[in-house]
């Protein structure tokens, strides 16, 4: 007698066994399928005599073998080194003789400049950026300028560039989105 074995893994947990006497042989089959393995036993019981037949099934799931993966027992020469672990990059490693990275975003009809990325010392205050703003756009003072960090909010004019870049840098440029009218906050 043959006993088939289980192909969804809903049946894997199901368990039949038998009370009949008999020789017993066990059969084990691991099936690979994707990045699972299973793995079931078949156990089956030969009636002697006039008995009638009765079969157990048991299956497991089982993690996979080194050697069904491919492992070698030996370690090769690029598992003697340990994983380099990537350093996280802080604010203090972009900042380079003391200027830092601004890149302008135009938001609404506000005019795009032709060069966005600006270096600027860390000890100006963000009054220098709207200044240098107002400038490289041809603004007047009397006309309504909106500058904001990240597209979130609108930093007091007397706070250094050093403290915004180390708060609100990313990838190592501190991102300004300007407009002439009220867009964000």
């Amino acid at each position: 007698m043959s006993a088939s074995l289980p192909t969804n893994p809903a049946q894997l947990t199901a368990n039949t066994a038998g009370g009949a006497q008999g020789t017993s042989e066990r059969t084990t089959t691991t099936t690979t399928t994707g990045a699972a393995t299973l793995a079931a036993t078949v156990s089956t019981q030969r009636p002697t005599g006039g008995v009638s037949d009765t079969s157990a099934t048991s299956s497991t799931l089982s993690p996979p073998e080194a050697s069904e993966l491919g492992l070698s027992a030996s370690p090769s020469s690029s598992e003697h080194r340990s994983p380099r672990k990537k350093r996280v990059r802080t604010a203090d490693d972009y900042i380079k003789n003391g200027k830092v990275i601004l890149y302008f975003k135009a938001a609404g009809s506000a005019p795009r400049l032709i060069q966005n990325k600006f270096k600027m010392s860390v000890t100006n205050t963000f009054q220098a950026v709207i200044d240098s703003l107002r400038k490289h756009l041809e603004l007047g003072s009397s006309a309504s300028l909106f500058l904001f960090i990240n597209s979130t909010f609108q930093p007091n004019p007397e706070e250094r560039i050093l403290d915004l870049f180390k708060c609100f840098q990313v990838n190592g440029r501190l991102v300004v989105n300007y407009c002439l009218d009220q867009a964000w906050g």
